[in-house]
């Protein structure tokens, strides 16, 4: 319940952050510093520079979500009584996070000898074998991958659509995985009546049963209809729908070192604000060092680190 709350006032921050104009620095400088944030609005407060969000385009942050009728999965996204959230877990039939004194003997005496003996070596093994049999792929090479989006045409800046023209206000990429699903859900249950979004993502039928859930939340109240974007990270064709379009792009879709690469470099080059829950610093940096002229000069505002990591999940 503790990550639910902190993702949910991301998404929160987020979806506002959406309706900035194109006027400032495009990297948020507390990226170079390289710590993980809870919130959008925490790194924002670090930079006097960076715009404020003015009452006419922003949304309203404090919407009456406190119905106490309505049970949702949200219900303590807001709550200061650290009891209720603690308690959350168990009330939801939620395994105790316990460890008996059986599965410890067992671990013990029985998973680690195995580990050491059997999984560890045969690991080694493997890898040692793909190092010296294995013939490097040109579709996994990085090389390769850049020439891809190097045969991409895009817009001159001065060619791009205006933000306020775009169709979309927020496009979610990743909307089918777990962090991303409860993404989707917080923003059916929140803004659907004040945004026009779409969801993104590779597997057509995984978001159409995304969708079929979202309108089970947003019955009739939809200000728009949630549309579905087909779109392959590996395949730099497919992002120009992705983000020449859309005000915002907020992706859960990881590795980031993997799944967010191009998708960044199109954000940059389209002046598309771009926000992800990455706590992968390396990755962040690099970014920073390949996009930031780019997304300066079109106006976009990449923003990382809005996630929460934590070893073990």
């Amino acid at each position: 319940m503790q990550v639910i709350k902190k993702r949910a006032a991301v998404i929160q921050s987020v979806v506002a952050f959406s309706f900035l104009n194109r006027s400032s620095l495009a990297f948020v400088p507390t990226a170079f510093h390289f710590h993980t944030t809870t919130t959008l609005t925490s790194q924002i407060k670090l930079h006097d520079s960076f715009p404020k969000v003015h009452s006419k385009t922003s949304l309203n942050m404090n919407t009456d979500n406190n119905d106490a009728d309505k049970k949702t999965q949200f219900n303590l996204v807001h709550s200061n009584d650290v009891e209720a959230v603690r308690n959350a877990p168990k009330l939801d039939g939620k395994r105790p996070t316990k460890m008996t004194t059986s599965t410890f003997l067992l671990t013990v005496m029985v998973g680690v000898p195995l580990w050491l003996t059997v999984a560890m070596p045969l690991t080694v093994v493997y890898q040692a074998g793909k190092k010296v049999f294995s013939v490097s792929s040109p579709e996994d090479s990085d090389a390769v991958a850049e020439t891809l989006v190097h045969q991409e045409t895009f817009p001159e800046t001065h060619e791009l659509k205006p933000l306020k023209d775009r169709t979309y206000d927020v496009v979610l990429l990743g909307g089918t995985g777990f962090t991303g699903r409860l993404a989707a859900m917080y923003l059916a249950e929140n803004y659907n009546k004040n945004i026009r979004w779409a969801i993104a993502g590779r597997s057509k039928d995984k978001l159409d049963k995304l969708l079929k859930e979202l309108k089970g939340i947003t019955g009739d109240s939809a200000k728009h209809d949630i549309d579905v974007i087909l779109v392959d990270t590996s395949k730099p064709s497919t992002l120009h729908a992705l983000a020449n379009d859309s005000r915002c792009v907020i992706t859960t879709a990881g590795p980031f070192w993997k799944y967010g690469s191009n998708v960044v470099e199109f954000c940059a080059r389209y002046g598309t604000n771009y926000v992800d829950i990455t706590g992968e610093t390396g990755w962040n940096k690099e970014m920073i060092m390949k996009w930031d002229v780019k997304a300066q000069e079109t106006g976009a505002k990449i923003v990382s680190l809005c996630g929460n990591d934590s070893i073990p999940w």
